[in-house]
């Protein structure tokens, strides 16, 4: 059923991990399997706050970097919020101190690829359904550089007559 994302619109998991969404040589995952996917991840995550929440660790091989994302409403949004980061740098197994990040009003999109089909929290095969709605509605529309921000994408999704970010079922 879901052989088009792969195959029509080109979206697939990290295929070394076979979890996590890859952009720009950057690997974006969910913390349950970070410690899988980044090396050094453990190390990197004494370096944090007890009480900095996280929901997407991101991962920069280049920079030896691992940000810890927030992300509020990761289980009830199709498209989550990217919420405040800390990030750590990571040389020879000693985390740095962690730099704090504002968020910029940006979302995320196909959240299954940072997860596992049977992971819970919210419902994978709706969110792959989720992409391919979209994706089949923006056809050819040369919006891949707005999609990123939650207001254009409100905006637009109200326009196409799909549901809204925040209308998703739990598992």
């Amino acid at each position: 059923m879901y052989e088009s994302l792969d195959n029509k619109f080109k979206l697939y998991r990290d295929r070394k991990n076979d979890v996590g969404k890859t952009i720009g040589g950057k690997i974006y995952v969910h913390k349950q399997y970070a410690s899988e996917v980044i090396p050094s991840f453990d190390i990197a995550l004494i370096a944090i706050p007890n009480d900095f929440s996280f929901e997407v660790a991101v991962y920069e091989p280049r920079r030896e970097t691992i940000a810890f994302v927030k992300s509020p409403d990761w289980n009830i949004s199709h498209e989550p919020i990217v919420g405040d980061r800390l990030t750590v740098s990571i040389n020879n197994g000693v985390a740095s101190t962690p730099k704090l990040s504002k968020s910029r009003n940006q979302i995320y999109h196909h959240k299954w690829l940072f997860v596992r089909d049977e992971h819970e929290g919210f419902c994978v095969s709706e969110s792959k359904q989720r992409s391919i709605d979209w994706k089949t509605a923006a056809g050819s529309e040369k919006i891949a550089s707005r999609i990123g921000y939650k207001d254009f994408w409100d905006g637009w999704l109200a326009s196409k007559g799909l549901e809204p970010r925040n209308e998703i079922s739990t598992k």
